[in-house]
């Protein structure tokens, strides 16, 4: 349950998935490595939410997952250190820890960057992580892949100065959150698939226009 998911939250509360005629269970996501395709794959969710990279690579796979909206034009993903680690660009990565890369999102960034820079992406060990940043406050994790408006306001407001290395300074440009479903889906109900879309959108716009309002 996260700012990042306003847009969704603002549609329930606001009565606009009930307007539509749609009853809407908001599913938290448990920790960083859960596949959000395999979840609407197996049937537990009928919507997801991933990167625009993970549905590229759930097609490479022949998962029948389609986007049906982008939310974040752009990735906001960071690669975090804290200031007194020296860590302030990628060539510094190697012989260091990074946090969980997830499939599809930070890893398809992470693999990308380092193929670009002629670094070698396995001189940076990963260490399985949560959602927890005080790994990384007490240095046991170097490297912390973070949403800008998410892990790294967390940091600031903490006291810590940190470091940021973006992707797209180094011409790595990705989609971010992307609404998908399956092919079935939308064969099957077309409508229904609207409808929430629609629902959806709507409450994207209530909570650009209200950032008050809609925030944590």
């Amino acid at each position: 349950h996260e700012s990042e998911f306003a847009g969704f939250y603002v549609a329930d509360q606001q009565g606009y998935y009930a307007t539509e005629g749609l009853e809407v269970t908001l599913l938290p996501r448990p920790g960083p490595e859960t596949d959000t395709v395999a979840v609407v794959m197996d049937g537990t969710a009928d919507f997801g939410v991933t990167y625009g990279a993970g549905l590229v690579t759930a097609r490479s796979q022949g998962l029948p997952v389609t986007a049906i909206a982008t939310i974040y034009r752009r990735y906001p993903l960071a690669f975090m250190t804290l200031a007194s680690s020296g860590l302030a660009r990628p060539h510094d990565f190697p012989g260091h820890t990074i946090g969980t890369l997830t499939a599809g999102g930070s890893a398809v960034v992470f693999q990308a960057l380092t193929t670009k820079l002629g670094l070698d992406p396995d001189s940076v060990r990963q260490v399985e992580t949560g959602y927890d940043l005080a790994p990384f406050f007490a240095g046991q994790v170097d490297i912390w892949p973070s949403y800008i408006h998410i892990q790294v306001l967390t940091a600031r407001e903490q006291g810590y100065q940190v470091n940021l290395i973006l992707p797209e300074d180094y011409g790595i440009h990705l989609y971010g959150d992307t609404v998908f479903t399956t092919d079935q889906l939308i064969q099957d109900d077309p409508d229904l698939v609207l409808r929430f879309l629609r629902a959806t959108l709507r409450g994207w716009r209530w909570a650009v226009e209200n950032p008050a309002e809609a925030g944590p």
